[in-house]
């Protein structure tokens, strides 16, 4: 068991997100300015969760972590490809909304394509959303 729950619930993403059979690789935080993917990964998952928001209660804590979920792909991918792609990583939200039981729900942010290319990768389709979770006062 993770220390956190924090850590639970973004070691159950990269886990579900890595069951997606059209998905090749499933990383966290990689700097894809430094370390682009290389094209035998892709299609790929980069997971990058920032700061929380606490709301402090008398006897617990209520986290909303935002998340991205960045798909990459190779520059050969169509438009048809991406929403396809973007539509499998929002059906594991959806389905997988509470994180292995570490979270209370999960909200879609925003979602969209993108066209941004790096060498021979793009980034085709990006999902923000949150996740919401209670611990006990003070813990993360």
């Amino acid at each position: 068991m993770a220390l956190t729950k924090r850590k639970d619930i973004l070691d159950d993403i990269v886990y579900r997100l890595g069951q997606i059979s059209a998905i090749t690789t499933v990383a966290k935080w990689r700097d894809t300015d430094a370390e682009p993917f290389d094209s035998s990964e892709c299609p790929a998952i980069n997971i990058k969760n920032r700061d929380a928001d606490i709301t402090h209660n008398v006897s617990d804590d209520e986290h909303a972590l935002p998340i991205s979920l960045e798909i990459h792909t190779t520059s050969r991918i169509t438009a048809d490809d991406a929403e396809s792609l973007l539509g499998d990583v929002a059906g594991q939200v959806e389905s997988n909304s509470t994180w292995g039981g570490h979270a209370d729900g999960t909200t879609v942010e925003s979602h969209g394509i993108d066209t941004t290319q790096t060498g021979d990768t793009i980034t085709a389709a990006a999902l923000e959303i949150i996740v919401h979770y209670t611990t006990d006062k003070g813990k993360i």
